[in-house]
Order: C-alpha cells, then structure tokens, then sequence
C-alpha cells in the first residue's frame, strides 16, 4: 500500500468482509488469514493452494482431494466448521486441483517446498527477498500459459519441515559450494542452487528466482526442450554444438521457455543474449500436462520407497520423446 494508505478489514467468522466496517479492501488482496483473494470476473474466491474458498457460503466449491484422509466430515466443509478455532491448511507438497466455473476451467498448482540456506551471509530479509521473487515468477510463468477458457494459477509455500513420508516434497538449498560452473542441479526432489555468478559477486533475487524455478521444474519431470519434446509447440531439431532450429510445429515463444539454457543458439539467435532484456518465463501446453501428470502420480506416493516398488526409477522415466538430430 502506499504512504499514508490504510486498509481495514473486519470479517464474519467464515470470512465474509463486514461491508460497513472495512474499507480499501483493494490495496492488498492478502486478506482473511493471509490467503489471496481473487476478484478477477468478479470471482471473490480466496486462494487455499489446492483449491479455492468461497467466504459467501462458507465453503469450497469444489471437492477436497484428500477427503478419503477425513471421512468423518464434509468434503467441501471449511475448517471442519470451526473458523474460530481452526483454519483450512494450504494443502500437500505439489498439488493439482481443478474445476470449471462459467465456461471457465482453473487449474491450481501448488506446492510446499522445504528451503534451506548454507549461504551464512544472507540476512533474513535477503532470503526472503529471494523466496518472495521464486514464488512471483513461478505465479507469473502459470498466468503467461493461461489462455481465455483456461486459467493456471498456484502458489509456492516455503517451509523446513514439511514431512515426506507420504508424498515427495521439493526442497531448495542455497549452496556455497558448488564452484562457479553450475548456477544449480535438481537431483530428485532435492534442488541445489548456486548463490555465487561465474564473473563474480552473487545473484539478485531476480536471476536466482528464474533459475531456481526451472530446477524446481525438474521435480515434476519437465525436462528441458533441447533433449526432450515435451508437446509438439516445444519441437527442436539439434544441429550439433548447441545449436537448434525450429519445425513448423514450434512456437513462436519458443526463446523464452523457462527451461531452455541461455547458451542454446536457436535459429542463429543466442538465448543468452535475447534474455538480456527479458528474462524466460513461458511454459507450454505440453509441458503443463506433463506437469500435472506428474503431480498426480506423487500424490499417490510415486518416488517413495515405503510406498512405490520402483521408486528408484522414477526420476528416470521422463515423459516425452528424444530431440531430432539433423545431419548437415
């Protein structure tokens, strides 16, 4: 909000705004207990990571995915009808809930992510500066795939505890110790990102946050697009050295998908050079699909080893087919 800007808000115990006793409701959509709210086509829906609340009827619209977990009340309850006394979780690790609401289908994909720091010199505020642009970039690559009939949308929550015995929990590490040839590496569900540049000093929030989001990606098996076609939109055909071109399947954004390397040539354009004024930020169709696969599996245990026989392997099986090779 800005200089000598007040909000006020008062709430019925479901979370309904009192009309009469709040004003500026607008300048902040961090509302009742610290969700967002969604007023876009007047929707008015608080954002709770796996699915959205509705405060005029004092319930979720749609059903609770882990209802099988709490048999003993309603699926679309809130809080089991204690708002007093309790509040409605964000929900699990990575997670994938859809609906359809006038002619419109959201998608929500969010996740809880432990992050850790070895990087002593950060202060508080840094690390959270650097949480703050991971989580606004990743909000921002779902809402660039968005399209009219439908509408991407999520949340990353950082924590240190979130407990892995169920589901697989991605987890970001700030390293110190990396070198300076690797900016990070996502080794299962477990990402390493370097705080350190190559020419020297440390990254900003800003270029950390891009990097940090696409090794995060890996977690869910997106693969990048020069080794793995993942939807025809993200074709590549590799012409040796690092160096690709385009078929006539591929999108024209193809040169800011998120999972691409600044140093991929594409149709003699370097990547890195083109990201100089504008950092990476698409995801495709394809890769989203891949995505949510992805999710639903580890949301029935895939890659934990108390509950998947081949848990091993699971990293390994990506989704998609090998780059064409060109001979020339």
């Amino acid at each position: 909000m800005g200089r000598g800007e007040t909000q006020t808000a008062s709430y019925y115990p479901f979370g309904l705004a009192i009309q009469g006793l709040s004003s500026n409701l607008e300048a902040n959509p961090y509302l009742y207990n610290g969700k967002e709210l969604h007023t876009e086509v007047d929707l008015d829906l608080y954002d709770y990571g796996w699915r959205f609340y509705d405060p005029v009827i004092s319930r979720f619209p749609s059903l609770d995915p882990l209802a099988d977990k709490f048999y003993w009340v309603s699926p679309y309850n809130y809080a089991e009808n204690r708002p007093i006394d309790g509040i409605d979780l964000w929900g699990l690790q990575w997670v994938h809930h859809s609906y359809t609401q006038n002619g419109v289908t959201y998608h929500n994909i969010s996740a809880k992510v432990n992050f850790s720091n070895q990087a002593s010199f950060l202060t508080n505020s840094q690390i959270n500066s650097y949480q703050n642009e991971i989580n606004s970039r990743y909000k921002k690559l779902l809402s660039n795939a968005s399209s009219e009939n439908t509408k991407y949308i999520g949340h990353l929550e950082f924590g240190s505890d979130f407990k892995r015995d169920k589901q697989l929990v991605p987890s970001i590490n700030i390293n110190t110790d990396m070198g300076n040839e690797w900016w990070g590496q996502a080794l299962g569900n477990d990402v390493m990102m370097n705080i350190y540049k190559k020419e020297g000093g440390i990254f900003s929030p800003e270029e950390f946050a891009s990097m940090a989001v696409l090794e995060l990606l890996h977690t869910v098996n997106i693969s990048h697009p020069y080794e793995i076609t993942q939807g025809v939109e993200n074709e590549l055909v590799s012409l040796g050295k690092n160096m690709y071109e385009t078929t006539k399947n591929t999108s024209p954004s193809i040169f800011y998908n998120i999972m691409l390397d600044p140093n991929n040539v594409i149709n003699g354009k370097t990547l890195r050079d083109l990201w100089k004024e504008s950092l990476p930020n698409i995801l495709t169709e394809g890769q989203l699909k891949v995505m949510i696969t992805e999710i639903h599996k580890q949301m029935n245990g895939a890659g934990i080893y108390n509950l998947d026989p081949s848990y091993y392997q699971y990293f390994e099986n990506e989704q998609g087919n090998p780059v064409k090779i060109k001979l020339i």
